[in-house]
């Protein structure tokens, strides 16, 4: 009896202490989103790529499945995604109210739970880790800041309902939890997430490899680890692979209806095979972010070339590869907005890299990708445990996945990289304690500054995008049926 209640009174006590440390983060997101929504509610502001996604896509379609409940027509509508986030804002436009200001209100329910939710897997990844109140909120509020969460919170853009449910997902598989309990909760969640968006089903990627992980010890960190006995592991994967199949099989169901991987209005813009500039694109913004992030990033760094010095060298060699190979300077709509803006004005100077008598390979994107290459290395390194081939597994399957747009637009990636980086630093970069990194205060001061740095730039950036284009009408009661050549979207 009293060995239940000192079980439940820790329990109790560890509740509490993730409550407590899950307090800071979340009330100082919630301070960004809801702060800077509500002035633009209150005055109406129709103005930047996010406000004309609504006006011309995200509106239209979701008052269109408000006339058409309860059998809405779902083989061509003007939003390139899986209609579920606005089948369900469609049934609130129809109980409540159509109009955009209530729809953009309980729209943001989606961001707030996100910004919830994440605060508190911050807080349970940094468990027994001695972090502070100040390094979580460093590492929570570039997410919050950045523009492609803010905007998509603020007007009806069915992004954020995707993060919520690729966080619903991925977060458990980092804490480390893979009971068969948890594999039914992710299935259901994939189920969710592709309905909101078809090309988040890389999430079941790094599903697969944890259950594939199962044998492995906890603390095993090691490639051999990894893929021994291989045999004994073939069970649990294939329960995982079943309980991805009812994902699969709606994807499946959607690219049957519409004869291709988006509706029909969409595929010339966003169907043309493998887009190879994503991937120098996304580690050039790995490493650029990771610039930021360098206090809790270092140790992993130093681990990998203290352990594996080649391993650096083969990968800053690859990011310089796919770095050169594919075209990666400006080009609208494929190649467009967030760090493309920066190739644009290297490309106007004149300073592109030119092959065969045209301009090829962007300076910036040369210089990059190699270091977000030795980047991604490193935050993979700085796992300590059997968690990083699910790490590895989950970043290979989401490059992959945006790969296979067209479009290599940056509000594709930017969360991502935002929350995975955060979640990684809480839950395995080395406490403040720890005797090494005492021996360098900057390194601690790093630790909180970098991130709070990137934050102020990512609401510069998010406040000069509020005043883009405007709309090209205030709410249209019909879509135009047009694509946009908008290079956020």
């Amino acid at each position: 009896m009293s060995t239940t209640h000192t079980t439940q009174s820790h329990r109790e006590d560890a509740g509490g202490a993730h409550r407590r440390a899950a307090a800071g983060p979340v009330v100082a997101m919630l301070v960004v989103f809801l702060g800077g929504a509500s002035v633009l509610w209150a005055t109406g502001w129709m103005r930047g790529r996010a406000a004309c996604d609504q006006v011309e896509y995200h509106l239209p379609a979701i008052r269109r499945f408000a006339a058409e409940l309860p059998r809405p027509n779902l083989h061509d509508y003007p939003s390139a995604t899986t209609p579920g986030y606005h089948l369900v804002l469609a049934a609130f436009a129809r109980a409540v109210s159509s109009d955009g200001l209530p729809l953009q209100i309980a729209a943001s329910l989606f961001t707030v739970a996100l910004l919830v939710i994440f605060g508190k897997a911050l807080a349970m990844m940094a468990a027994g880790r001695e972090r502070n109140g100040w390094e979580l909120t460093a590492l929570a509020l570039p997410f919050a800041a950045s523009p492609y969460v803010f905007t998509s919170g603020v007007w009806l853009l069915p992004d954020n309902a995707g993060w919520l449910l690729v966080l619903a997902a991925l977060w458990p598989l980092l804490a480390g939890w893979t009971t068969r309990r948890m594999l039914t909760w992710n299935a259901m969640v994939l189920v969710l997430l592709v309905l909101v968006r078809q090309s988040h089903l890389w999430a079941a990627a790094p599903m697969c490899a944890a259950a594939w992980l199962g044998l492995t010890p906890l603390r095993d960190e090691s490639l051999a680890g990894a893929i021994v006995r291989p045999f004994s592991r073939v069970s649990a994967s294939i329960g995982a692979i079943v309980a991805c199949v009812p994902a699969i099989a709606v994807v499946a169901a959607f690219a049957k209806e519409w004869h291709g991987l988006t509706p029909p209005s969409f595929q010339n813009q966003h169907e043309h095979g493998i887009n190879w500039s994503t991937f120098p694109f996304i580690l050039s913004l790995i490493g650029a972010f990771s610039l930021f992030f360098a206090g809790w990033l270092w140790p992993g760094i130093t681990k990998l070339w203290r352990e594996s010095r080649p391993l650096v060298i083969v990968a800053a060699a690859a990011g310089l590869v796919l770095a050169v190979l594919p075209e990666t300077t400006f080009l609208r709509q494929p190649r467009s907005s967030g760090l493309w803006n920066v190739v644009k004005v290297l490309d106007d100077a004149g300073l592109s890299i030119p092959w065969g008598g045209h301009p090829h390979t962007s300076p910036l994107i040369l210089l990059l990708a190699p270091l977000g290459a030795v980047a991604m290395a490193g935050w993979i390194a700085l796992a300590d445990d059997k968690r990083r081939w699910v790490i590895a597994s989950a970043i290979g399957a989401f490059v992959l996945a945006q790969a296979a747009n067209a479009n290599c637009w940056q509000r594709y990636h930017e969360p991502m990289l935002l929350m995975l980086f955060a979640l990684i630093a809480a839950g395995f970069a080395r406490p403040a304690a720890d005797p090494e990194l005492a021996r360098h205060p900057r390194l601690a001061a790093m630790r909180v500054a970098g991130p709070f740095v990137l934050t102020a730039c990512l609401m510069l950036v998010t406040i000069a995008g509020l005043f883009g284009r405007d709309p090209l009408q205030p709410e249209p009661e019909h879509p135009s049926g047009s694509i946009s050549n908008d290079p956020g979207r």
